[in-house]
């Protein structure tokens, strides 16, 4: 354990450390204490203290049992839960996450899509897994895209420095319409059922952190695109450079999850 994960554990169990020390002090004053009040010929305080003495060794002891004991049992109780509902959570994630890389090449104009990959069905209607072996590709072809139309666009030459960067396309902006409107069943799928579902039983920390943060990077770069009943007409076809720098975020972030399951997954 490194410095700063013991400080966070430290802080975390702050009144925990606390109340140990208390009960190991207690035990040392009162054994102390208790010898000597023998020595000086008094009865009273001997019982006295080791009615106290036997309360700190209770509490370190039951302390000590339900860590040890208790939490080991609810831990190997949650893992024979997780290793009966893994897979099918890892499949639901896995589709799910191929489900949003195919809506949104779905929402792209031709120059835009990745070829190989058309959405051949109805796309309220898809149900099939993205082949592993196509995955990495597809969304490496995504990225590509994009990082053409950034090159494309001259008013995203400083696209780091400048975040208030946009240029206009109409067609583009009605992609990210489409792409809002068609993922929608996507995201609460991930906040609702698969990371709670993790939260509960994973302990898996990478995956849980990639998650909640293409959640956050999706909920974010989403909640930034009017629909065509906005008011505000003038701004409707405006796509700020950065969008797209925060598209090509989520599509790595969904390559490391995929990397992270797709081991302990059986695709049928």
């Amino acid at each position: 354990m490194d410095l700063t994960n013991f400080k966070n554990f430290c802080k975390d169990w702050k009144w925990a450390i606390l109340l140990l020390f208390i009960c190991i002090l207690g035990i040392f004053l009162t054994t102390i204490y208790g010898i000597q009040s023998v020595n000086w010929g008094n009865d009273f305080w001997p019982n006295a203290l080791s009615e106290f003495l036997g309360m700190f060794v209770e509490l370190i002891f039951g302390a000590l049992f339900t860590f040890i004991v208790i939490d080991k049992y609810v831990q190997y109780h949650k893992g024979k839960q997780w290793q009966k509902i893994k897979n099918i959570t890892y499949k639901n994630l896995y589709f799910t996450l191929s489900d949003l890389l195919l809506k949104l090449n779905s929402s792209f104009q031709a120059e835009m899509k990745a070829e190989s990959y058309i959405l051949a069905e109805d796309i309220e209607t898809l149900n099939d897994y993205l082949p592993k072996v196509d995955f990495d590709n597809f969304v490496k072809a995504l990225i590509e895209k994009l990082n053409k139309k950034i090159q494309k666009e001259t008013t995203c030459e400083n696209i780091a420095l400048d975040e208030l960067a946009f240029f206009v396309d109409e067609q583009l902006y009605a992609s990210f319409v489409k792409f809002k409107q068609y993922s929608k069943q996507d995201i609460n799928n991930l906040s609702n059922l698969i990371i709670p579902k993790l939260l509960t039983f994973s302990d898996d920390i990478t995956l849980l952190d990639d998650l909640i943060e293409l959640e956050e990077l999706l909920t974010a770069l989403l909640s930034k695109i009017k629909t065509v009943h906005h008011k505000d007409n003038n701004n409707i076809n405006k796509i700020k450079c950065i969008w797209l720098l925060k598209l090509q975020e989520i599509l790595s972030r969904i390559e490391d999850i995929s990397n992270l399951i797709r081991d302990d997954i059986n695709l049928d």
